[in-house]
């Protein structure tokens, strides 16, 4: 999977993202936040790798719980460091994709060992976040033909 050998195989931190079109503009976008050369569904740096790619759990009705929708998200970012990086240097560059992709207004959340580290604590119970979710159930009841707005 890992092609750099300097780039460990062992998953550090994944990112749950919504909102976006196609795995190829995330791919785009996480190059430029963190600078790196992307491909179709990846993204290279020097000591890191990232793969992008469609989350298969994804589900409207399931992401509109507030506490847990993020699980549901359309796409799933998965980082690669070098085993070299300490903690501070992997949390900096998380930090960069999270704030590069919520200054987009793209709900992201990170699952990782550091993730209270992380801007927001990762993005679990942002404010966008939680009213993003909102209005996607809210969409989601009217297209079942429920008119009321989720709390």
């Amino acid at each position: 999977m890992v092609s750099d050998e300097s780039v460990s195989n062992e998953l550090d931190c994944k990112i749950i993202v919504d909102g976006v079109d196609s795995v190829t503009e995330l791919a785009v976008w996480i190059a430029e936040a963190i600078g790196g050369q992307a491909a179709t569904d990846s993204i290279e740096a020097p000591g890191l790798e990232i793969i992008v790619d469609e989350n298969d759990d994804a589900n409207v009705r399931d992401k509109s719980n507030v506490e847990e929708g993020f699980l549901f998200f359309s796409h799933i970012v998965e980082i690669y460091f070098a085993p070299s990086w300490g903690r501070e240097h992997r949390v900096h560059e998380v930090s960069r994709v999270l704030e590069y992709l919520w200054a987009r207004d793209v709900p992201a959340v990170a699952a990782c060992s550091y993730e209270d580290e992380l801007p927001r604590s990762g993005g679990i119970g942002a404010p966008f976040h939680r009213t993003r979710l909102r209005i996607c159930s809210s969409m989601e009841g009217r297209q079942a033909g429920d008119m009321s707005v989720s709390q």
